[in-house]
């Protein structure tokens, strides 16, 4: 998302037009536009930083993190006090698997905004990536604190405690998140998945029946369901294959 804090311009707090004009091409998607009106306010002033952190940010969005991280380190140095210039620059190291930097970057954001959630939670991804598994879910557990509604940061530490064999902790992460937000469908699928490798196939096939309910289309769910079925007493290699073909069947459509 572009930053509007520079609306105001840096020139005895009148409007910025030409920014205005590349914030609001930009907020519309309109990337060609936006990025040619921001170095129009660059050509002016070099050292304008919301131009630069939105011209990383679009440099970011067309996929090339080398001109995006150079913007947004000259924008993070000339607005050391923004936090959104720190957590920007993080995104784009984080994309560059630049892990270390990324999370240097957001640990900068969080003296700023300690309260941040997505802060915290790309934080935890750069953590992980860094295997230190400890920091990686305090951090998680940061994130959920400032926002419990970031369900993903919830399901993410359930999967660091299942990946390190830590499956009743796991669980009572998923149960605990299934209870807040019952519709998130890729919460029951996790648990499903800890319910298959500890051997309650049962229970497994009724929370993926519940999964399938909640979304139909989530090819990972059916793969698990058919997968479980192997375990159904009385089940026919005949009807295996039968239930094995229609998962082929319903996969294929989906991919034409």
């Amino acid at each position: 998302m572009p930053s509007l804090r520079s609306a105001k311009g840096l020139s005895r707090n009148k409007p910025d037009p030409l920014f205005l004009k590349a914030f609001a091409a930009h907020r519309l998607g309109d990337l060609a536009t936006a990025q040619a009106a921001y170095e129009r306010c660059l050509a002016r002033n070099p050292e304008h930083p919301y131009a630069l952190m939105n011209l990383g940010s679009i440099w970011r969005q067309r996929g090339d993190q080398s001109q995006a991280i150079a913007y947004l380190r000259r924008a993070a140095s000339l607005i050391p006090r923004d936090a959104a210039a720190h957590y920007n620059l993080g995104n784009a190291l984080l994309d560059a698997q630049d892990n270390a930097a990324a999370a240097r970057s957001y640990r900068a954001a969080l003296t700023l905004a300690p309260k941040d959630a997505a802060t915290w939670y790309n934080l935890a991804l750069a953590l992980r990536n860094l295997s230190e598994t400890a920091a990686e879910r305090d951090a998680y557990g940061k994130a959920i604190v400032c926002n419990p509604d970031h369900l993903e940061a919830r399901l993410n530490l359930a999967e660091s405690l299942s990946a390190f064999g830590e499956v009743s902790a796991a669980e009572q992460v998923l149960l605990a998140l299934i209870e807040y937000a019952p519709a998130y469908a890729p919460a029951r699928n996790n648990l499903a998945q800890l319910q298959q490798e500890t051997g309650r196939q049962t229970q497994a096939r009724e929370t993926l029946e519940q999964v399938l309910t909640l979304a139909p289309d989530l090819a990972e769910a059916h793969s698990n369901l058919l997968m479980g079925l192997q375990y159904v007493p009385g089940l026919s290699t005949d009807d295996l294959t039968d239930r094995a073909r229609q998962w082929g069947r319903w996969a294929m459509a989906r991919v034409i």
